[in-house]
């Protein structure tokens, strides 16, 4: 259960403001699995209130995150300001070119290593992450039809949830639900979280990053999900995209596009190896 004066606190406040600056990613990495998925629960309560309210989140270059970029933390600094400093009424532009196509479009299909997953959008709204919210920005997203998605996908970019590392996840959907599940690091831990709830075991997102001034990827999801050539899927339920899944865990796994990858929008090709369609000189137009 959430302490009570934190969540009075959270129901109290106007606008909320979360600055990301951890001095260590790796503090919960001892915790069994399934404490960490309690946890999370019990931050649902939490989720919920501030998706009610104005909020917004960012982060501050710490070391620890530069040392899980890989990078020193001046570099890191760099990486970080060079993706949130951008044109972003040009980016919103060009990301309305895409959610506009999407709003066209009953069914999605993602194909690349390991994957060929289809789902219905049908009825739901794309939604472009412009940096009002995340910053940085820099996705289309939506909510997929609960039951809707069937086939097999390889998410290959590790993720650091609750400390620990999650990489090399394949799951296998029929009907909406994960089946099948496996990874390649962190395996416990993802079988812990699918069975925190009755929705953590759906796709409630479909997410495409848009980004070009990330340019690294850097293990933490707020920038990694935001990348151009990387489609993500997640747990939570978005209701302002008509998504009806519910669940306290939102944890978003992410997939590199760039070499073989391709994303159908009903039988149109809208993206393949690296570049939209209108990076390929075509114009993007569907009735």
């Amino acid at each position: 259960m959430l302490p009570r004066p934190l969540l009075e606190t959270i129901e109290g406040a106007d606008v909320l403001i979360q600055i990301r600056s951890e001095s260590n990613v790796r503090e919960m990495v001892d915790d069994p699995p399934h404490k960490l998925m309690l946890s999370m629960s019990a931050m649902g309560a939490a989720v919920s209130v501030v998706n009610s309210k104005r909020w917004s989140v960012t982060l501050h270059p710490t070391a620890a995150l530069a040392q899980e970029a890989g990078k020193s933390l001046e570099a890191f600094a760099d990486f970080v300001y060079g993706a949130i400093i951008l044109d972003w009424p040009a980016m919103t532009r060009q990301m309305q070119v895409l959610a506009d196509c999407m709003g066209k479009t009953r069914k999605i299909r993602i194909v690349g290593k390991e994957t060929d997953i289809s789902f219905s959008i049908e009825g739901r709204k794309p939604i472009v992450d412009g940096g009002e919210k995340n910053l940085t920005g820099g996705e289309v997203y939506t909510s997929p039809a609960d039951d809707s998605a069937d086939g097999l996908v390889y998410f290959d970019k590790p993720i650091i949830s609750q400390g620990q590392e999650i990489s090399g996840v394949r799951l296998t959907l029929k009907d909406g639900r994960v089946t099948q599940h496996g990874a390649d690091a962190g395996s416990q831990l993802l079988g812990a979280l699918l069975k925190t709830d009755e929705g953590v075991s759906r796709l409630g997102e479909l997410g495409i990053g848009m980004n070009r001034g990330i340019t690294d990827f850097s293990r933490n999801v707020l920038f990694d999900g935001k990348m151009g050539d990387t489609p993500h899927g997640g747990r939570l339920r978005y209701p302002d995209a008509g998504g009806k899944n519910a669940s306290a865990i939102h944890v978003d796994m992410i997939k590199g596009m760039k070499e073989g990858g391709a994303i159908y929008f009903d039988d149109d090709s809208i993206y393949s190896d690296g570049k939209f369609v209108w990076e390929r000189g075509r114009i993007m137009s569907r009735s």
